[in-house]
């Protein structure tokens, strides 16, 4: 393509300590909108901070608002932000900028003053300065103003009588902008009350998102070497070996008196284990079994796995993850391959191979810490806690960031041709040659990138949770497990459970009458569930025996930015809005693929299973 340039080779500084941050914080705006109308029209918009209130009841109102040059000094906080802010701004996007990946929302910056200027090539250009930038509390914690409300001891405001519509009169007026006020009140608090005082306790600068906060965290109080940058074949074989949580169905249909036991902190729990250290590697085309067993590492194996109702390594296979029996190919972290062979599993060949001759504990301290500081604030019903729980929750996957691969939108104003290079895949004017699409490839990895820790700690949860499903005081009761949990029927005791880091301890809502269980994340026991099924509060129990008899259940969702922008008249909801609603209808297959199943589902009866067999 024409206007790219050659990709040239960037030096990435080590990831090294961080210096506490000892400067000021910003000060804090909450804000929130109201909308009319299943297209959300924009109705009024509120700002909220103990020294600063605003009701603006036209968009044009909000751009006077945002011109005052007190505002710099502010950071300014929605819940849900891509509402709020495309719902007020999307038509001036001459005036914003997006930080946004793969069509989630992380930040929007809005510039304060448009110039025209010429630049060292004598050329006209605009220059945007001045920004105000614009954080969502959900990226911080995923919950609703609701949700916050309660942690705070902040009740969220019943609906109004003019909810969703232009109000009438004075008094339907006041009662909206009371409601407004009071949500973007809830989202300051938050960030007051709950985010600064962590951020302030541990000396660490403010980010857009937990686990950018949980990584500024951990540099600042936990890092005690440098680690330097590691090859790209070290990342090929670290993202190679990195899968998920195991998430099966062994048993499906109808059962009575379930149970369910979860993992206090399993991730960070196996953040505690011994990790290979990044700065000692070594790298063979050709490795072998005695340094699997040796050292850390990971290898391209053959490997053989007997018939076993549940087998313990993980494959992809046709898109999803699953745990077959037989024979098959793949990445694996020398820790989870030593562990499978405990079992039975044989490996018959050893490709390519990445060993760390050493080891390091790198996030004892920080995993210890957190969960002491939590345990301490949850005694004392102080809602500081749930920082501490998602900073140690989020820090383990920010060292896999896929970078090889992304896509992002960028407002035209803030396209430059030297961001094509001979990664770029593919780039696409949209909505009216406002916007631009741009995809790339082999991108470069950011400081923090190194996969082999992520893909350590994930083996090391699969391990701890394959201990029990490997219970054979166990067999025959377990009928499934979500990532850090099991259910399981006629319970008698046999787990125990205690309140520690690592332990089990039964699931709040537990144990429950009856449940139904089709497949992976789907079924009802204390609630429905059902991956991409948004269930309504009051009508989800007939919405789920709605799925179950093969019918579609009503669904609306929110059309989003990407939708947005790329849509059209001749589609097949017109040309979009953002925020507007949108009615659909959502199936459910009721077959689960990931194991074998020896007839068709039927929730009338208990159903046994089988694992995938493979032969490569």
């Amino acid at each position: 393509m024409s206007g790219k340039k050659t990709k040239t080779f960037i030096f990435k500084p080590p990831f090294k300590p961080l210096k506490p941050y000892k400067y000021k914080y910003k000060k804090v705006l909450g804000f929130d909108i109201e909308t009319k109308g299943k297209s959300n029209e924009f109705v009024l918009a509120c700002f909220y901070s103990e020294d600063m209130k605003a009701i603006c009841n036209t968009k044009q109102e909000v751009l006077e608002f945002l011109k005052q040059k007190k505002l710099a000094n502010y950071t300014i906080y929605a819940t849900n932000l891509a509402f709020d802010f495309l719902g007020t701004l999307f038509e001036y996007s001459d005036f914003w900028d997006i930080s946004e990946r793969n069509g989630t929302i992380y930040s929007f910056k809005w510039y304060q003053n448009r110039e025209q200027i010429t630049n060292l090539k004598g050329e006209e250009e605009t220059k945007l300065t001045k920004p105000l930038t614009f954080y969502d509390t959900i990226r911080v914690f995923p919950a609703s103003v609701e949700q916050l409300g309660k942690i705070l001891n902040v009740p969220k405001m019943a609906h109004p009588s003019c909810f969703g519509k232009q109000p009438k009169n004075d008094k339907e007026y006041t009662e909206l902008t009371e409601y407004c006020m009071n949500d973007a009140k809830i989202s300051y608090l938050f960030v007051i009350d709950i985010v600064m005082p962590f951020l302030e306790k541990y000396q660490i600068k403010n980010a857009s998102t937990i686990g950018s906060i949980a990584m500024k965290e951990f540099r600042t109080n936990h890092l005690k070497i440098t680690l330097f940058p590691e090859s790209p074949l070290n990342h090929k074989l670290g993202f190679g070996a990195f899968y998920g949580g195991r998430t099966e169905t062994y048993k499906r249909g109808y059962f009575v008196n379930i149970f369910c036991f979860d993992i206090n902190s399993l991730y960070p729990f196996s953040m505690l284990n011994l990790m290979p250290n990044p700065n000692k590697s070594n790298y063979y085309e050709k490795g072998d079994i005695y340094a699997i067993n040796k050292y850390e590492g990971v290898s391209f194996v053959k490997v053989k796995v007997p018939d076993m109702y549940i087998p313990p390594l993980p494959f992809h296979h046709e898109g999803k993850l699953i745990f077959p029996t037989g024979t098959f190919s793949s990445y694996y972290t020398h820790v989870e391959l030593r562990n499978a062979m405990k079992y039975g599993v044989e490996i018959l060949e050893v490709g390519e191979q990445l060993i760390y001759k050493k080891t390091i504990k790198l996030f004892e301290t920080f995993v210890l810490q957190h969960y002491d500081e939590r345990n301490k604030l949850k005694a004392l019903k102080n809602p500081l806690e749930v920082m501490e729980k998602n900073v140690m929750n989020n820090l383990y996957g920010k060292f896999s960031f896929n970078y090889r691969i992304s896509s992002e939108i960028i407002p035209a104003h803030k396209f430059k041709y030297d961001m094509l290079t001979d990664d770029t895949v593919n780039i696409q004017p949209i909505c009216d040659d406002k916007f631009v699409s741009l995809e790339k490839k082999d991108n470069d990895p950011p400081i923090y990138s190194f996969p082999i820790l992520s893909a350590y700690i994930t083996s090391y949860a699969r391990i701890t949770m394959f201990k029990f499903l490997n219970n054979p005081k166990l067999k025959n009761k377990i009928i499934a497990t979500d990532t850090d949990s099991i259910f399981l029927k006629d319970y008698d005791g046999e787990i125990e459970t205690s309140n520690e880091l690592g332990a089990m301890k039964l699931e709040d809502g537990y144990p429950v009458e009856k449940a139904i269980f089709i497949r992976p994340k789907m079924y009802f026991s204390n609630k429905p569930k059902c991956k991409g099924v948004k269930f309504d509060k009051e009508l989800g129990e007939q919405q789920f025996d709605d799925i179950l008899k093969g019918k579609k259940i009503k669904q609306q969702r929110f059309v989003k930015l990407r939708s947005v922008l790329k849509s059209d008249e001749h589609h097949k909801y017109g040309k979009l809005l953002p925020n507007q609603i949108i009615d659909l209808e959502k199936g459910c297959d009721l077959e689960d693929t990931k194991r074998i199943w020896s007839k068709p589902f039927s929730e009338f009866e208990e159903q046994d299973s089988k694992p995938l067999h493979i032969s490569q």
